[in-house]
């Protein structure tokens, strides 16, 4: 607090974890290997795995938008590799 107002501050950047390079290139070489996207893994797990299923609305209502799933895919993409909602 500064003269009674919140002071925010920068927070400092964490560290790059040890083998995160190495995780990168392994991943990346086996998606290429198998000619798949980051895009086509989560369309897959959200076929199998349901994970699409915890992202409703709270109050217990369907949706109405259209390609619900399309949406719920990209949405994890843009959220996961840091693009953010826009």
């Amino acid at each position: 607090m500064v003269d009674g107002r919140p002071k925010l501050g920068r927070q400092a950047k964490k560290p790059v974890p040890l083998g995160l390079g190495q995780l990168d290139k392994r991943l990346a070489a086996k998606l290429d290997a198998l000619d798949l996207s980051l895009l086509d893994v989560l369309t897959d797990t959200m076929q199998w795995l349901g994970w699409d299923e915890h992202f409703s609305l709270l109050s217990g209502h369907q949706g109405k938008l259209k390609e619900d799933a399309k949406r719920k895919i990209l949405t994890a993409f843009a959220y996961g590799t840091g693009l953010g909602s826009t």
